[in-house]
């Protein structure tokens, strides 16, 4: 068998195989990046139009509610959907005094807080650590910790 054929194949097909390996990765992290920044609008959103939504009965601002409301539903666990539920049928009763909603409110912004804010206190999974440590070397930037979500957290 001639090697320097072996050899050449090799020189060949190496950078093609990297460069897509690389550019794979690059595209994970870039729809990872995008899912956090959509995330990041859809609590923004939910949290200023429920604090529009408890002073105006208006129809625009009910929309924008509701779809806020929707659009949130796509981020958050079931638990954390049943609390606001909850916080939204507090809001639409008529009869429910302002001080119960906004005890609720600030009980939903919390949970949903938690929710979201990443904790290193949190018991990840060690294979979840070690592979936001690596994407963070690979990526060379210090604040991919800060836009990491970890699996497990979700699945509670």
């Amino acid at each position: 068998m001639d090697w320097s054929a072996v050899i050449a194949l090799v020189a060949i097909v190496s950078p093609i195989v990297t460069t897509l390996v690389n550019n794979k990765f690059q595209l994970r992290i870039k729809n990872f990046e995008l899912y956090q920044t959509k995330r990041t609008i859809a609590f923004e959103n939910y949290f200023k139009y429920v604090a529009v939504r408890l002073y105006s009965d208006e129809q625009t601002d009910v929309r924008n509610y509701n779809l806020a409301r929707g659009e949130l539903y796509l981020y958050v666990p079931k638990n954390l959907r049943a609390q606001i539920d909850s916080l939204d049928s507090f809001i639409t009763d008529a009869d429910t005094e302002f001080e119960q909603i906004k005890a609720m409110y600030r009980s939903t912004t919390g949970a949903v807080a938690d929710f979201y804010t990443p904790k290193t206190t949190d018991k990840c999974c060690t294979k979840c650590m070690k592979r936001c440590r690596r994407l963070s070397k690979q990526s060379k930037s210090k604040s991919f910790l800060d836009y990491f979500f970890c699996p497990t957290k979700t699945s509670k």
